[in-house]
């Protein structure tokens, strides 16, 4: 997470000019079974990704 902090503030630096001092990065995780992908639930989602990359 201190790479990913560290990372957007320093983009917010270079392209916006946004000093370090001024910029607040929050990370919020969501549960998996929180949020979807691909119209499915994300562990079925990855489950039958998955399968079909074994084939």
């Amino acid at each position: 997470k201190a790479a990913i902090i560290k990372g957007v503030s320093e983009v917010l630096l270079d392209v916006l000019n946004k000093p370090l001092e001024s910029t607040y990065v929050v990370i919020e995780e969501v549960e998996l079974d929180n949020w979807g992908w691909g119209g499915l639930p994300t562990v079925q989602f990855r489950r039958q990704r998955d399968e079909t990359a074994r084939s």
